[in-house]
Order: structure tokens, then sequence, then C-alpha cells
């Protein structure tokens, strides 16, 4: 996503996952890169109704995972995987990692239903204050689920059939 020029302009891409809110056992995967930690960039995670259930923001000089500041040290070369895992139907347990040894793990309340990255009020027109993403997945595909689901009950009849 493009941060530039500098100033109060913001650039925001958001979107809802097909099919509605993940279901349980299925994680969202996400990797985002930011090179200047000026201005505010990240993405917030968030439920059917739009209400926001966790965020990561790069800005003001510092890494904020949902709230708390993590005291990791600047790297301009930052890349951060985010896994959001729906282990109940309205538990969301959420991991930030960045290297190795750096890492949060969060659980939070909701069902997740899709994302919101977002970047704005850098301040300069460097290049270097872009957002950038990549990786994005849901894991297992809800096909993939319904396949797996088909093919155990294949076994089970077959299983079945060859015992009688």
């Amino acid at each position: 996503m493009w941060g530039n020029p500098s100033g109060g302009n913001f650039a925001h891409a958001a979107r809802l996952f097909d099919g509605g809110a993940l279901d349980e056992g299925q994680s969202f995967v996400i990797d985002l890169a930011a090179a200047y930690r000026n201005g505010n960039k990240g993405i917030s995670l968030f439920d059917a109704s739009i209400n926001e259930l966790f965020y990561f923001n790069v800005g003001s000089d510092a890494y904020d995972v949902n709230g708390v500041i993590q005291g990791w040290p600047y790297a301009q070369t930052s890349v951060f995987h985010i896994v959001a895992s729906q282990i109940g139907a309205s538990s969301l347990q959420v991991v930030v990692s960045r290297f190795p040894g750096e890492s949060v793990t969060q659980t939070v309340s909701g069902a997740l239903a899709g994302f919101h990255a977002y970047i704005g009020d850098t301040d300069t027109g460097s290049d270097l204050n872009n957002l950038f993403f990549n990786n994005m997945a849901v894991v297992p595909e809800p096909t993939m689920l319904g396949l797996l689901g088909l093919g155990s009950a294949v076994v089970l009849v077959a299983i079945r059939k060859r015992r009688v």
C-alpha cells in the first residue's frame, strides 16, 4: 500500500472472508512488511459486525500489538508473520512474530470474519513508508475441509465393508 506523500493521507483496504466468520480450526495468515515506523500502518482483524477484535500497528517509532507496545528494536527489513486461529466458536488466538525469539500471542473474544489493512500520516515521501503484505490465506480452506470430511467418510465406509 502506498504511503506517500507525507502528511494526513490514508490508504485503506478491507476484506470480509467468503462464507463469513472462520470455523473453529481455521486460521488466517498474512505477512506484513514495514521499513519505517513513522505514521501509522498495520492491520486490524474484525468480526462480521465490523467490530475490531485485534490490531497490529507500526507507528510512532513503536510496534503496537493490540494496545501493548513491544520492546522490539527497529529493523528496516522487518517482516511480520501474523497467524489468527479460531480456537473456539468465540475465541481467537493471534500470534505476531518477526524474527526468531520475537513473538507475542494474544487470545481475544470473537469470531474472525475479515481484515482491514491501512497506512497513513507518514512523515516523508519515501517509498520506505509503504506497507507491504503478502501470503494471505485462510487455512484450511473451507472447500478443503469438506473434501477431507468426504474422504474420511469414504475411508470409514470402506473399512466397515471390509470387516463385514
